[in-house]
């Protein structure tokens, strides 16, 4: 045993001393091996001591075309390739030097770069570049899918130096309804880079008419997730396109007429669907606890129960259901039990939520009465008015405390709701 542990340890010394005598030539900083800053004197050294140094000659002839000397980038560039005929990025310089008066040549130049590393993430930037200064939109894209593609799986695209660099020539592209059709392979195929950029789309201002092509193109395809159409009756939500992303919803709850109660969405709380757009919306908020509940119910077979195990001095709008209402007047009913300790109570309040650019304070449509203490079932009424114009696209009926002093917003105990309906009158 301790005579082929030693055998091992010689072997490694060995393998060792020929990486050193072979690889790295003498006295050279195993940093030029690597990415590492160095000087342009330190790399002047590297390839001086050894003139068979590939890396060496490649970082030089970087520099030389950083600091626009041709005729030494060349000279590094054709030193590279000559002590290591596989090294693409060498290629890559020709082709740039080459380009203005020798074109065959830099079209071989990228040719073989991309054949030499066809998964190299700085060459592949520099094969996009060149095809887009060709105006040859599918070679560049194929490139950038390369370099988006290399970027690791566990980070969020949006926060990636290639995607921030890349997504917003994407941008530029899809705009153009000329360029755009470059995307249809990437639209079929979905890489795993292509839902953070129709994300990153949605991110920038003005660019609702392409979201929305892309959007019918990708259903076109293959059916949404789930997840996506959420994603986009959000999207189109915030854009204040709310006729649009009611409709949509509607056509994907194809079941929220069972919960319809006149235009309120699961009125009873019969139906086991909460927290999409358009449906009852439940955050749990502290020590208030929300839920089902079937041991105290006015009507079927469940209610709403909301329970502030502590003190609560502002509960406002964690509870609450969007409507999309024409103009007209409306009369919403509820029923509600409390059992709270507390001076003034709770109350529902409904405000306009309108257009994506709206710079006012809602206008509150109307408030309910107060649920405070009520050991039986108690009816409750609210009538209002929509208005036409565009800061009243869309309605919000939230729950709040209802004092407008703390010690009048403190409110704990148990309270029930039920039977919710909305009509016109």
């Amino acid at each position: 045993m301790f005579k082929l542990l030693l055998r091992i340890i010689l072997l490694c010394l060995c393998v060792g001393l020929l990486y050193r005598l072979f690889i790295i030539a003498p006295g050279i900083p195993i940093s030029v091996m690597t990415r590492a800053i160095v000087t342009e004197n330190q790399l002047l050294e590297v390839v001086e001591s050894n003139p068979k140094h590939a890396f060496g000659h490649h970082r030089l002839a970087e520099l030389a075309l950083i600091q626009n000397d041709d005729e030494m980038a060349e000279h590094h560039a054709l030193a590279t390739l000559l002590n290591n005929p596989a090294n693409g990025m060498a290629m890559m310089i020709l082709m740039q030097l080459s380009e203005k008066d020798n074109k065959p040549l830099a079209y071989e130049a990228v040719k073989l770069g991309s054949n030499l590393w066809p998964a190299h993430d700085r060459l592949q930037w520099s094969v996009a570049a060149y095809w887009a200064r060709q105006n040859d939109l599918y070679r560049a894209m194929d490139a950038w899918n390369v370099v988006l593609s290399q970027e690791p799986e566990k980070e969020f695209y949006l926060e990636s130096t290639a995607a921030l660099r890349i997504f917003p020539i994407f941008e530029t592209l899809v705009n153009n309804k000329k360029a755009r059709v470059v995307f249809d392979e990437y639209i079929l195929q979905r890489p795993r880079w292509w839902m953070e950029f129709f994300k990153y789309l949605q991110s920038q201002p003005n660019n609702y008419n392409v979201v929305n092509y892309l959007y019918n193109k990708m259903g076109e395809s293959r059916p949404h997730s789930q997840k996506n159409v959420d994603d986009f009756i959000g999207y189109l939500a915030a854009e204040g396109r709310w006729n649009r992303a009611f409709k949509l919803w509607k056509r994907q709850y194809v079941d929220y007429k069972a919960g319809m109660s006149g235009m309120i969405n699961n009125g009873s709380f019969e139906a086991n669907h909460f927290n999409d757009l358009f449906s009852w919306n439940i955050t749990n908020y502290n020590k208030v606890r929300v839920r089902i509940d079937k041991l105290s119910v006015e009507d079927g077979a469940h209610s709403l129960k909301v329970s502030l195990n502590d003190w609560t001095d502002s509960y406002w709008g964690y509870i609450w259901q969007l409507f999309v209402l024409p103009e007209g007047r409306y009369r919403l009913q509820f029923k509600a039990r409390a059992s709270l300790d507390s001076v003034r109570g709770l109350k529902w309040r409904l405000e306009c939520k309108g257009s994506a650019d709206a710079k006012t304070q809602p206008h509150v449509l109307s408030v309910s009465k107060e649920v405070i203490d009520s050991p039986e079932w108690k009816s409750f009424s609210m009538t209002f008015k929509v208005p036409r114009n565009k800061s009243c696209k869309a309605q919000k009926l939230y729950l709040i405390t209802a004092g407008s002093s703390t010690a009048d917003q403190r409110v704990r105990g148990d309270v029930w709701f039920d039977s919710f309906s909305l009509s016109r009158y």
